[in-house]
């Protein structure tokens, strides 16, 4: 049976009880109209909102339903993209009846196109890992992108969720210690890498996505200040705040939160799953770097020496940056407590300010200074002056390749 039968027709039913079994679940039967049952609850000022998140983005969603480190509320569907599969399907029958009249196939079977296909594929997936209780809505694409704001790509899909609470890691080292001791940190020397007020949301997303794909033991980021702030225990957000909306309004609205979620493809719902994402207690990584450091970590910062010049840091330090073309990290004990293991943190400064002059500090104690050297020429471009270094998420991504391959080695 073809897995387009999976999908009744839109025809099949106007309303449906939440939470039915799975054999008369098909997504098209609850989104027949866009109306459903549950009964909604009253109405008081910052409770239905509280502690809301609004993800969108086809892998974004599909991560955080095949975890369980969230509670998922409603699941919102673009009208649209059922109409594609109720087209294919309709095709599918015509097909069959021709070939019912001519008695077999005569090998002219209208396929569906690459774009159809990845649609009924992907909510093939989307019904498997949703829970019964979630409820599912069929809405407009203009009421889509209204909730997830303008200029954004909901790709047809979003979801009200519970809010992200990212442990902290500051000097207790109780997350540090976690991530020493997981199984997965035992074989080789682990990575971390530290986000000293990172703000973009898109550069939060993609290095989120690169510590994934490259197996980064765990990502730290500021607790006030940064891309990942809101999601902080200890950043005070009050229940209900989505980060910049009103926290009266009934509907979660895309926050920051949502739109890092949306740039990793996912890889935050994954990382938070596993524990593997903090924030520390304030604004500042020193207190976590410093004792991250204290515990026989090596911690490293991207730096180029012009920026530790133009700093006004201690003039040590632009001497001590090293290319990443001769950079080795410095050994560690082998394993300084049973079934633990330390390897190297490295530390991105912000987009802006570049890291931050505490954070330095303890880089200086420790690990030291890398920086990505450019190609020759650059020096005597047009632009030389204004194009002078990496986006963090490209030095992120060179730098994390690098110190991973050396920890597994």
């Amino acid at each position: 049976m073809s897995v387009l039968a999976r999908f009744p027709s839109r025809q099949f039913t106007s309303t449906t009880v939440l939470g039915a079994g799975k054999s008369n679940r098909g997504f098209g039967r609850l989104l027949s109209s866009g109306v459903w049952t549950r009964r909604r609850p009253r109405h008081r000022p910052g409770r239905a909102a509280q502690s809301a998140d609004l993800l969108y983005g086809r892998h974004s969603v599909l991560a955080a339903l095949s975890l369980s480190h969230r509670k998922h509320r409603r699941l919102l569907i673009d009208s649209d993209l059922f109409e594609l599969v109720d087209r294919a399907r309709e095709r599918e029958a015509q097909d069959r009846r021709r070939a019912d009249v001519l008695g077999g196939s005569n090998g002219r079977e209208r396929r569906l196109s690459a774009d159809e296909q990845k649609v009924v594929a992907y909510l093939d997936r989307l019904e498997d890992v949703t829970p019964e209780a979630v409820a599912v809505k069929r809405v407009s694409r203009r009421d889509l992108q209204d909730i997830v704001g303008a200029g954004r790509s909901a790709q047809g899909i979003a979801l009200e969720t519970s809010s992200l609470r990212l442990p902290v890691a500051d000097e207790d080292g109780k997350w540090l210690k976690s991530l020493e001791s997981s199984a997965d940190n035992i074989a080789h020397r682990p990575v971390i890498l530290a986000l000293d007020g990172v703000t973009d949301p898109q550069n939060v997303g993609a290095l989120l996505r690169t510590s994934y794909l490259l197996a980064v033991s765990g990502v730290v980021a500021s607790g006030i200040g940064s891309a990942l702030a809101s999601a902080s225990v200890a950043s005070g957000r009050r229940r209900g705040d989505q980060g910049g909306g009103d926290s009266s309004d009934r509907r979660p609205r895309a926050g920051v939160i949502s739109h890092v979620s949306k740039a990793s493809a996912g890889a935050l719902e994954v990382l938070c799953a596993r524990g593997a994402v903090a924030t520390t207690r304030g604004s500042s990584l020193a207190p976590f770097l410093r004792s991250a450091a204290a515990g026989g970590w090596n911690v490293v910062a991207a730096m180029l020496p012009s920026a530790a010049d133009e700093g006004g840091f201690d003039g040590k330090i632009g001497a001590r940056a090293v290319p990443l073309s001769s950079f080795s990290v410095p050994r560690v004990p082998e394993v300084h407590k049973e079934g633990t293991n330390t390897g190297t943190v490295l530390v991105l400064g912000s987009e802006g300010a570049g890291v931050s002059p505490a954070a330095a500090k303890v880089c200086a104690d420790s690990g030291g200074f890398v920086f990505i050297e450019t190609a020759p020429s650059f020096e005597e471009s047009e632009v030389g002056d204004l194009v002078d270094s990496f986006n963090v998420s490209v030095a992120g991504a060179i730098l994390l390749h690098r110190l991973v391959q050396e920890s597994v080695n």
